[in-house]
């Protein structure tokens, strides 16, 4: 009952899920895994949310990350005040860090082990 033809969903998103309210929190276009325990910030009222679990799930036509999460009930139990980490850190997150590449396939290929690494030879 295999089928020799792989399954290559057209779509791939993250599902962010409040089990506990049966509520879709969030729905974001490509994938991202998040490990039990890691937090996400949520806003409105502002809580960190605990990751719970996280699963994959492949669909003929859709593949997805179910990411479970922990929200408190209320603003007492928030782990997270009224204000965002960005702040907290002093870091401006709405325009893009001019630092950060746009080209990360050329410096990963910088990376490369042997890519402008002096010779093992030239070493001694």
């Amino acid at each position: 009952m295999t089928n020799p033809e792989p399954m290559r969903p057209d779509v791939t998103e993250t599902v962010f899920l409040e089990p506990d309210q049966q509520q879709l929190l969030a729905v974001l276009p490509g994938t991202l895994w998040l490990s039990p325990g890691d937090v996400v910030e949520l806003d409105d009222p502002p809580r960190d949310a605990r990751v719970l679990s996280s699963r994959l799930q492949l669909r003929r036509d859709v593949s997805r990350v179910l990411v479970i999460l922990d929200v408190p009930d209320s603003r007492d139990d928030a782990l997270r005040g009224a204000v965002p980490t960005e702040e907290v850190l002093g870091v401006e997150l709405d325009e893009p860090d001019p630092s950060v590449s746009r080209e990360p396939d050329r410096d990963l290929a910088a990376l490369a082990p042997d890519a402008g690494a002096p010779d093992e030879g030239a070493r001694r």
